[in-house]
């Protein structure tokens, strides 16, 4: 399986798209020169929201770290930990519970209603949690992305005031 895992993270890496660009920008209908520097600084900056979401698919918290989302991250791993923690002990209960002398397995149709209902609950719980991990790194990503992308900083608005036209000029900033 971890082989598997790996070549297909090679193989994203490898057929990932590169957008590349000419020397001019249209952006907000200005004209901004792209040098091969500030290309790279860009592609350097940008986080992939679909590779962030498949980290945290493999492991809850790794896309966070992948979007630079350090606290989320965080937590997410540490939710991972607690959760393979208390996965072991469900898994060591039903075996002491439901194996015998010699047995080494646990029959689903041996399992009370009780000990079933634990366990749906807990794979429920794993699917959700493991979902809910992956649409937030990719909405981290999202969020890298815009926070650093120096073109989307950019604000040019053209009004008219008193029957003149008024051109602004403005730099997002934050706070």
């Amino acid at each position: 399986m971890k082989n598997i895992c790996a070549i297909c993270i090679v193989l994203l890496l490898l057929f990932s798209p590169v957008h590349l660009a000419g020397e001019e920008a249209l952006t907000n209908g200005m004209i901004i020169q792209l040098t091969p520097e500030t290309l790279a600084r860009l592609r350097q900056q940008h986080r992939d929201p679909f590779l962030a979401g498949l980290l945290s698919g493999l492991y809850w918290g790794l896309g966070h770290f992948y979007a630079r989302e350090y606290t989320r991250g965080s937590l997410f791993m540490f939710g991972d930990l607690v959760f393979k923690g208390l996965a072991v002990g469900l898994v060591l209960k039903l075996k002491n519970k439901y194996t015998g002398a010699g047995d080494d397995q646990i029959r689903w149709r041996e399992m009370n209603g009780t000990d079933k209902s634990l366990v749906i609950g807990a794979v429920a719980a794993w699917l959700g949690l493991t979902v809910l991990s992956v649409a937030d790194a990719a909405a981290c990503a999202d969020e890298f992305n815009l926070r650093n992308d120096p073109l989307s900083r950019v604000d040019l608005g053209v009004s008219s005031r008193e029957g003149s036209p008024f051109v602004s000029l403005g730099l997002k900033m934050p706070f």
